[in-house]
């Protein structure tokens, strides 16, 4: 439970910051001291919130406003929970690793075939990704080009470097991943199969630190992390690249390592390994969800086999290169995540699956769910200034010893679990910006989920000058108009509707918060000139709030 009296929670909240950045986020028992505080103190918010807060439940459409607003709230909150119990354990398998591989020397080679799916990356993106799997330092690999774009001058590129090219017949209707290493995998014959994206650079001793897992016959997959050598369009468009990280890190970094400790990582999509035997015992690569990684997964782990995660930088591939690139691939996600939940063979309705590996399962879409929570806090502040509809009663008083500090301390014990991955503001806006294609996602995956299209991530995109994608940031105009419009109408006119009360210092929060938000996602959407000169293996793998603070107040103000 919080203090009672504002002075005491700023004294409390200033003496988390002193205090963290002495604990090392590495030790379990750092990370329960930390984060295990925080499951009460959410409770207590939330019966706060329930009891406290709302208006007897009735079909007056202010109080349904504000129980449509606690509902959302109370998913962000659940999802919270969840993670304060999940990040507290992690694994890092390095020097297991280390073992493994010293056994494996003393043995022949395993016979691995590492598949490297294409379908419109650029002759660039291709030679430097071939010419960095035939580095790799593993005596018996079989290299596969994948082409399910039928070109003629990557067969030659083939044949130049040496390597086996596969044109999948283009009569085949199935444009997607998934389909083509289905067609791809029967023509290897290898016992081990790693896969990595066509825009990935393996480093030497990646296929051999993979495999060597599989000493134990338990293990069905072994994922490695993805690293970028550019940065996504949030770092490079708000000149963010020293300051915070890219927005994958914290899953690949923090969650998948967290959830490998309880038995539950996932596979990703690159830079994978599995045995061929399993491929061949569900009858073939599945090619039924757009999201064919996350579901191969659970397909494993349905046979019995074990999914273990190496945290390790064994390659390095492009994020998403431009804005919309980024959108198209995040509502990719959330669309094929909630598909997932109906599919006859997904997670949730697969034999021999575990409760824990439903639930951790769940814990995906969950996170897509919550996304509708941040678009009623871009709405809230215009609500209230249009319609005098509230979101809930607070006093200021409990708005400083209870709200603010709650939202603080998760933040700041966020931030510090994960290194500054977890970044205030910045995490929302890689959340917000693509916010008006997920959630329309959120209610198609979940109540039309068949015929989901599977959409490619453009890579390789070059232009000259800024781009301003109008498309993407006319919702965000609009919404900060009428939020200025609203703000400006509840404060400077006197009529019954409004009035002057203890709401009205949140909704100035929630305005600045909005306002805010919205205006960096709207630079999100100008796309500064790409220059492949800018890719890099140096990109940040840790963020600093002070940096950030400096950047956005250059951004905002400059």
């Amino acid at each position: 439970m919080l203090p009672d009296h504002p002075a005491l929670s700023l004294y409390l909240l200033l003496g988390l910051w002193l205090v963290l950045p002495l604990l090392s986020s590495e030790r379990s028992c750092w990370r329960a001291a930390v984060l295990l505080p925080l499951i009460p103190i959410q409770i207590f918010y939330f019966y706060w919130r329930y009891s406290e807060t709302l208006e007897p439940l009735e079909l007056n459409p202010d109080v349904l406003w504000q129980y449509i607003f606690f509902s959302t709230e109370s998913m962000v909150i659940v999802y919270s929970l969840w993670q304060c119990i999940t990040l507290v354990r992690f694994t890092n398998r390095t020097s297991e690793c280390d073992r493994l591989v010293e056994i494996g020397r003393a043995k022949c080679s395993e016979s691995v075939d590492l598949y490297i799916p294409t379908y419109s990356e650029s002759p660039a993106i291709l030679q430097e990704t071939i010419v960095a799997a035939k580095k790799v330092n593993h005596s018996n690999v079989t290299l596969w080009i994948c082409d399910d774009g039928n070109r003629k001058w990557l067969r030659k590129l083939c044949e130049l470097e040496n390597v086996r090219y596969l044109n999948r017949p283009v009569t085949d209707p199935i444009r997607t991943k998934a389909a083509n290493l289905r067609w791809s995998i029967p023509h290897g014959s290898a016992n081990y199969i790693v896969c990595i994206d066509a825009d990935f650079q393996l480093e030497p001793d990646c296929i051999t630190r993979l495999t060597s897992f599989f000493e134990n016959p338990e293990i069905g997959l072994v994922q490695a992390p993805q690293h970028f050598r550019n940065l996504d369009p949030v770092q490079r468009n708000l000149l963010g690249g020293a300051a915070w990280t890219e927005e994958q890190r914290f899953f690949f970094d923090v969650s998948l390592a967290s959830r490998d400790a309880w038995g539950n990582t996932l596979c990703v999509g690159s830079c994978w390994a599995s045995r061929r035997s399993l491929i061949d015992e569900m009858g073939g690569f599945p090619q039924n969800s757009i999201v064919e990684d996350v579901y191969f997964g659970y397909r494993i782990k349905s046979l019995g086999y074990r999914l273990v995660y190496l945290n390790e930088k064994l390659a390095t591939g492009l994020a998403a290169e431009d804005t919309p690139s980024y959108v198209v691939q995040r509502t990719r996600w959330c669309l094929g995540a909630l598909t997932l939940l109906s599919d006859p063979h997904g997670p949730l309705r697969a034999k021999q699956l575990s409760l824990s590996d439903r639930l951790f399962y769940l814990e995906i879409p969950f996170y897509w769910i919550t996304h509708l929570h941040l678009l009623l806090l871009l709405f809230a502040p215009s609500v209230y200034g249009l319609f005098g509809y509230n979101v809930f009663n607070c006093t200021t008083e409990e708005l400083f010893t209870i709200v603010i500090p709650k939202n603080i301390l998760l933040c700041a014990a966020f931030y510090w679990v994960s290194n500054g991955c977890c970044m205030p503001l910045i995490t929302p806006v890689h959340k917000t910006i693509s916010i008006f294609h997920t959630v329309p996602a959120i209610f198609r995956g979940a109540f039309y989920p068949k015929g989901a299209r599977f959409e490619v991530t453009r890579k390789d995109i070059r232009h000259s000058g800024r781009t301003f994608h109008w498309k993407l940031a006319a919702p965000f105009i609009a919404i900060g108009v009428l939020t200025v419009v609203a703000t400006a109408k509840t404060f400077t006119q006197n009529y019954s509707a409004f009035y002057w009360s203890d709401y009205s210092a949140y909704n100035a929060l929630l305005s600045t918060y909005s306002l805010i938000t919205i205006f960096l996602c709207c630079l999100v959407c100008v796309d500064k000139p790409l220059r492949r000169d800018e890719l890099t293996n140096s990109i940040p793998l840790t963020g600093s709030w002070s940096k950030t603070a400096i950047v956005l107040s250059k951004r905002i103000f400059a």
